[in-house]
């Protein structure tokens, strides 16, 4: 049966009326075109259009900013050019730290933070990495991209890192694509996970899985079920909900071709979407065996609709339905729905004993963000092992990272791919009972 995809909306007349208006838009163009040369204009209507380069928009590629200035709050300046970097000045192993500490996003900054502290604190007590004491430097982005910029100018020119830890936010990271490429730079994130990262520059690494990465997990695990036809309803989000998408439908039906696997009905739907009973009765009626859904926050409604049309099994999900705001939201309704997440488990022993680290070097009895501060503390630990047996330079660091292979820490394994850098995680998939969650499968 023919796959049908459907974004949903409930503007329809809108539609209508826009509709009418392209369609009056091509007639008149067609008129005018017996009369006027809409030659160069008619190629952006071909089949397979050139794709637009600089070349074709008669742009000039911008230069990445190479000059600072540098103004503290004692009223100094410093000037930075990023061309005149000398990283034999470091006596220390110095590396640089990115994180938001203040801001929206602070408490995981601050979780982070507490990961690299550790990690690098046991380095320096056996002797630092070859006889060298490990200095972090730390610079606050707030989160914002633009402060992300200058914070990278101040490490590099000023401290002359090769490397740096963070940041958090995904455009932060992305707005260093030209600056780490032109001072050969590495920078390694334990926390963004949008899969742009593998379109950049080979500096820039993420140690946490892509956002993706789960619902390959999800496509396989369905197909050794033995569900064929699933629903799948996900997010229409560029930055999100069409990367999962498109990482189930290529490991579902491309991957695991031959196994009859097809997707019957795609549904997208807006982010933030409350009301989905009408994409539920069109995904009904192809006659799915299960149901896939990609949310950011959507999910716990779209479960609830399903359930009061009769859908409360072979429900899935990815590591969206794996936070405590979801998992609070949903009740016990949490328990229909089988879903990936990053093989932390908080009931494991290796994670109890890394908690008990931490409460103790901290003084404290929580640990929130747990996963992050983990996943912190093995990032560390794999930059210092790249420097101490690959050196302390961006591209030996580079180069170790790509052939380490798998490199197991605190967050289970961890190793990268040689060409996208993509990091490769092991994963499970749970489903929740009587309120704890039981691990199904792991990858």
């Amino acid at each position: 049966m023919a796959r049908k995809k459907i974004k949903i909306s409930k503007k329809n007349n809108l539609w209508k009326q826009i509709a009418f208006v392209l369609v009056a838009i091509v007639i008149i163009g067609f008129i005018l075109s017996n009369t006027f040369d809409f030659s160069g204009f008619k190629d952006w209507f071909k089949a397979d259009p050139e794709p637009l380069t600089n070349d074709t928009l008669n742009v000039t590629p911008e230069e990445p900013q190479t000059m600072f200035e540098i103004v503290y709050p004692d009223g100094e300046v410093k000037r930075i050019d990023l061309a005149e970097i000398d990283r034999t000045k470091n006596e220390d192993v110095v590396i640089g730290v990115m994180l938001p500490t203040s801001g929206e996003f602070s408490k995981v900054g601050i979780a982070i933070a507490r990961g690299i502290n550790l990690a690098i604190d046991e380095a320096n007590a056996e002797g630092g990495v070859n006889n060298k004491t490990v200095v972090a430097v730390y610079k606050d982005t707030k989160c914002d991209y633009n402060v992300a910029k200058h914070n990278f100018a101040e490490l590099v020119g000023l401290r002359n890192v090769p490397a740096i830890i963070g940041p958090v936010c995904a455009q932060s990271l992305f707005i260093l694509d030209d600056l780490t490429n032109l001072t050969q730079t590495l920078v390694i994130s334990p926390a963004v996970s949008n899969p742009r990262t593998r379109f950049m520059n080979k500096y820039l690494f993420t140690t946490y899985p892509f956002d993706s990465y789960g619902a390959g997990i999800m496509a396989r695990y369905m197909d050794f079920l033995g569900l064929h036809k699933p629903a799948v309803f996900y997010v229409g989000d560029a930055n999100y909900g069409n990367y999962l998408y498109d990482r189930f439908e290529s490991v579902y039906e491309k991957q695991l071709a031959g196994r009859g696997n097809d997707i019957v009905i795609a549904e997208a739907f807006d982010p933030g979407e409350q009301f989905f009973k009408d994409a539920i009765f069109r995904a009904l009626k192809r006659d799915p065996d299960s149901v896939f859904i990609a949310q950011h926050g959507e999910g716990p409604e779209l479960v609830k609709q399903l359930a009061q049309l009769g859908v409360r099994k072979n429900i899935f999900g990815t590591d969206s339905f794996n936070t405590p705001e979801v998992i609070q939201e949903m009740g016990v309704g949490i328990e229909s729905v089988t879903f990936s997440r990053m093989a932390y488990d908080l009931s494991d022993v290796k994670a109890a004993m890394f908690r008990k680290k931490v409460r103790a070097y901290y003084n404290v009895t929580d640990v929130p963000h747990e996963l992050y501060t983990a996943n912190a503390y093995d990032t560390t630990q794999v930059l210092l092992e790249a420097i101490e047996k690959g050196g302390y330079d961006a591209n030996a660091i580079h180069d170790y990272l790509l052939g380490m292979g798998q490199w197991s820490g605190v967050t289970g394994g961890l190793w990268f791919d040689n060409v996208t850098r993509e990091p490769y995680r092991d994963y499970q998939v749970i489903r929740y009972d009587n309120g704890r969650p039981e691990v199904l499968a792991e990858y």
